[in-house]
Parts: structure tokens; sequence; C-alpha cells
């Protein structure tokens, strides 16, 4: 076993935060160099936050007809799970390159830690964020309608996680409209902003630094 698997359990991961938006390829790039890494054991496990441009992405499961506005902005196909969503200035996205080998070998359980992940973050600015069966994500209430806060879509290769998770800061909400959010129809999206907590990126950043080492 090499020497940054051994020590999983008690090493925690890198923390990095890019001040200006990622071009996706770029993120896409950095996520496979660093999965090799691990899986290499030449590195540890790494929690990036970004901002992009604007943008939407296609998960393994997109389908075209989700894609209502397809010259709006660029669209990326990407290996992550899931389908179509969107992603800008304004939405922390957090990737999370994490070995499983350490942990437990369970996908269904990362995808619930990253959830989990949230609903805590959310909590600290006193916004309750709940799971939803057959609806990948965090919900909550909002104008007395069920709104999704935040996306979520991993990849997984020989147990090492990348991808990850987006919470609705303060985005353009209405740059949604070009896509089926997740491919789920009936439920519109909402940020922190929207709900009138106007906490900063920083702000939000400090929270899940903070919650990271409870969930995972």
């Amino acid at each position: 076993m090499n020497s940054f698997l051994s020590q999983k359990k008690r090493q925690a991961p890198e923390w990095r935060v890019s001040p200006t938006p990622v071009p996706y390829p770029e993120a896409l790039a950095a996520m496979d160099e660093r999965v090799n890494a691990l899986l290499a054991g030449t590195a540890g496990e790494l929690v990036w936050l970004v901002e992009h441009p604007p943008l939407y992405t296609a998960g393994t499961g997109a389908k075209a007809e989700e894609l209502i506005t397809p010259d709006r902005f660029p669209v990326f196909e990407t290996g992550r799970g899931g389908k179509h969503t969107y992603h800008g200035p304004g939405q922390r996205v957090v990737y999370a390159m994490m070995d499983l080998r350490a942990r437990d070998r369970d996908l269904r359980a990362h995808v619930w830690r990253l959830e989990e992940w949230i609903i805590r973050v959310l909590a600290d600015f006193g916004v309750v964020g709940e799971r939803r069966k057959g609806r990948v994500g965090v919900w909550t209430l909002h104008e007395h309608q069920e709104k999704k806060i935040a996306a979520l879509g991993v990849r997984c290769r020989r147990w090492v996680t990348s991808h990850g998770l987006a919470l609705n800061v303060n985005p353009d909400l209405s740059h949604y409209a070009g896509i089926v959010p997740c491919g789920i129809r009936g439920f519109g999206v909402t940020s922190l902003h929207d709900l009138g907590v106007c906490v900063t990126m920083d702000e939000v950043d400090a929270a899940f630094k903070q919650r990271h080492s409870e969930v995972f």
C-alpha cells in the first residue's frame, strides 16, 4: 500500500481555491491529472473550489431534447454522471478528488457525503437543505415551492472520484432557462442570494472547509 493511501484517514486533503473563473477544459485536464497521481500514489486527495465562465455540461445520462438553447453558451460533454447542468459566475463548484479505497469503496456513500456536506453548509447560513428521493441534489423551499439549490455529479475511476458539487451562491438564474436542469422537469432553481442570504463566496468557502472533516 502506498504512503498516501495508508495515511488517508489521518491526512487532510489539499485545499485549493482558484481566484478567477477556470475554463472548463482546463478543469477537466487538471482533475484527470490529479486522479492519475492519486492512482499512482504520487499525490493525495484534493478539494478544489472554482467558478467557471457561463457554460452547460452534459453528463453521461444527458438527453439532446433537454438542451433547450444549445447556442446560448458553450456545451461540454463530460464523463461525470447525471444530465445537463449550468456553471457560471456566482456558483461555487467544488471538485472533490477523493480516494474511496481508503474509505468504503461505496460510490453511493460518497454521493450521500457530498449531499450531507452541502446540507451542513446551508445550515450555517440558516437555510434548510433536504434530499428528495429520485431527485439527486439538494433542495429547499422558496416561495412555497421546492427548488434546487445545489447539484451533484461524480465520476469514479478505480475508486478515485472527481467532479463533485455546485452550490448556487449568486449566479444569474436566468441562465438555467437554456436546459432542463439535471433532467428534472417541473421544479425551479434558487440560490442563497435569491433566498435573501447575501453571503460572500469567501464565507461559503470557509463553511465548506469547516464542515468537510465532519462528513469525510
